[in-house]
């Protein structure tokens, strides 16, 4: 829905089928700009930076999603293709957990999302995308 609204996700969007490793330095301390206040002390900074490849799994829905073999992006070098980290503990924020997103242009000119996560009957729920400046 935020792509869309970006005017970003008109068409098909290709998705990577497994998470990449989108968490680094730089996208946690994008993350930081958008709260007001410190690390926690948890070592949630550190547990973010572990990536993990973890499957995409795609419903059916209003988007017209395709599944994109990560050895396979080249191929998709005229689409819109969105990358997403695996599911990580917000260092910024207590009780918050989220995904990086990353929108191309066939692996040029990204549009950095954070998605967070909230617990929620037991399980996790998502919020509305946030648009990082990286």
């Amino acid at each position: 829905m935020r792509l869309k609204m970006d005017a970003i996700a008109t068409g098909r969007l290709a998705v990577v089928n497994v998470t990449q490793p989108l968490a680094t330095p730089l996208s946690l301390g994008a993350l930081g700009h958008l709260t007001e206040g410190r690390p926690r002390k948890d070592g949630a900074a550190e547990r973010a930076l572990i990536n993990r490849a973890v499957p995409v799994e795609l419903v059916p829905g209003s988007c017209s999603w395709i599944p994109v073999d990560v050895r396979d992006v080249s191929r998709h070098a005229d689409e819109m293709l969105l990358e997403i980290s695996a599911p990580l503990p917000n260092p910024w924020a207590a009780h918050e957990a989220g995904m990086f997103a990353r929108v191309t242009l066939g692996g040029e000119h990204p549009n950095w999302y954070w998605l967070p996560l909230y617990p929620a009957g037991g399980g996790w729920t998502a919020g509305m995308a946030v648009p990082l400046g990286l």
